[in-house]
């Protein structure tokens, strides 16, 4: 996604979109180059709408770490969704996790490898 503010008007969408809002905006003898973009499809995810930009930019916590106490979220792959938990159990040698959620009044215990694990806001 770009923006880009010109005095009054404010353009935004995928960077050719942009060029295309610019290239209308523009007298014709002053021309736009034409860059490559990374908007091809291939290159492009569109975001769920469930995603929210703290989660398009969040950073994953590991194992290590963890601590007690600690609140965070797991995304759980089949449901495609972050739950919020606190971290009531740790075991390093066997590469687990416990967490309580608070949502449903349940504790569970997670492989490190199975799940990604975020800071809750």
């Amino acid at each position: 996604m770009a923006f880009l503010d010109c005095g009054e008007v404010r353009l935004s969408g995928k960077v050719q979109q942009v060029r295309e809002q610019l290239v209308n905006l523009l007298p014709r003898d002053h021309g736009v180059p034409d860059y490559e973009t990374q908007d091809a499809e291939e290159f492009v995810s569109a975001p769920s709408d469930a995603e929210t930009e703290d989660e398009l930019i969040s950073v994953d916590i590991s194992l290590e770490e963890m601590e007690v106490g600690q609140y965070v979220e797991v995304y759980w792959s089949g449901e495609q969704s972050w739950f919020q938990g606190e971290i009531t159990n740790i075991s390093l040698e066997e590469a687990q996790f416990e967490i309580y959620y608070p949502s449903d009044k349940q504790t569970f215990w997670h492989n490190d490898c199975d799940y990604q694990v975020r800071q809750s806001c």
